[in-house]
């Protein structure tokens, strides 16, 4: 199988990676300023338990540093692994489209509009979305050490990368990720597993943006916890009716007392800083949660906790 993955960023290195690994060809699509630290490998650190890494130096792949280039070969499999920001950027992706022929499309982007988007652009028949199921980011984090820098990653216990498209190109997909190392299945319910998950997430990490990335603080702060769930709750309702589907009860049942438990055991649970890594993280995509809200609100008409969250947001920022 060749595989083209557009954006060399972890997610793409990870992938990149394990594919090859399940004998598959792979080139990253990359601005031309980056060939240089490209063309001859790059470091990965895979965490493992009890705060324990491997290195791994993955190599041998190819470089394609132009949407015209990628016209001049024959691809089975192109992976959009950049952020949704930058998916739509003005005619970009229409442009890729363009040159990859009746290549299937395979998209990781956790936006609630994405989808729509990229259908947009290309059909059903030729489009897999998939779900990440890995914690990534560029090591190292304060005061962590590694011998150089480089994508780090963990895949939480029982995750599994999931995919949903057509079921033959589907299904090989799939077969390469279990066979490069990398859990996998498919699913029907991708899309809506990331918009659930979404919901969830944002809010908890606005708040704890405004807790100063301290989940001690934040347990310590009924105003924020309240503000999460109640957030989640109007969330979760637009993201329901947009996409059709009713969301599952147990999520009925996530409260501020909850949240509090959260906090407490999800640092432990994590062989590295988790603190530090979602602020690492949620840092840098911050242009993306400011969209994710701004789609929320504009869908759900009278949202309260939505605005007043999004208030706390640019107040944290500025």
């Amino acid at each position: 199988m060749r595989y083209l993955i557009v954006g060399a960023g972890v997610v793409g290195r990870v992938f990149g990676y394990h594919l090859q690994q399940a004998g598959a060809d792979v080139s990253f699509l990359i601005r031309p300023q980056h060939t240089a630290r490209l063309k001859n490998g790059f470091e990965l650190y895979r965490w493992q338990h009890r705060r324990t890494w491997t290195q791994i130096h993955a190599s041998g792949f190819g470089l394609v540093t132009s949407v015209d280039a990628v016209g001049e070969q024959l691809w089975d499999f192109v992976m959009l692994c950049v952020s949704s920001p930058a998916l739509k950027q003005p005619n970009w992706l229409r442009s890729l489209i363009d040159k990859i022929g009746q290549t299937t499309l395979v998209a990781t982007q956790p936006g609630l509009d994405d989808p729509a988007f990229v259908r947009s652009h290309i059909a059903d028949a030729r489009l897999i979305w998939g779900m990440v199921a890995m914690l990534g980011y560029w090591a190292p984090l304060a005061e962590e050490t590694f011998p150089v820098p480089g994508p780090a990653y963990w895949i939480p216990p029982l995750s599994r990368f999931l995919f949903n498209g057509p079921p033959t190109t589907t299904l090989m997909l799939v077969q390469d990720f279990k066979r490069g190392g990398l859990p996998a299945a498919r699913s029907s319910t991708v899309e809506t597993q990331i918009a659930i998950g979404g919901t969830l997430l944002e809010p908890l990490m606005v708040v704890l943006q405004c807790a100063g990335w301290s989940m001690k603080k934040l347990a310590k702060s009924p105003d924020l916890c309240r503000l999460a769930v109640d957030a989640a709750a109007e969330a979760r309702a637009i993201v329901a009716a947009r996409r059709q589907f009713k969301p599952p009860a147990a999520l009925a049942l996530v409260r501020p007392g909850l949240l509090r438990l959260l906090t407490h055991l999800a640092p432990k649970l994590t062989p590295f800083d988790l603190e530090a890594y979602l602020k690492a993280h949620y840092t840098k995509v911050h242009a993306q949660t400011a969209a994710s809200l701004n789609t929320l609100i504009g869908d759900g008409g009278q949202v309260v906790a939505l605005r007043k969250l999004r208030e706390q947001f640019q107040a944290c920022r500025s």
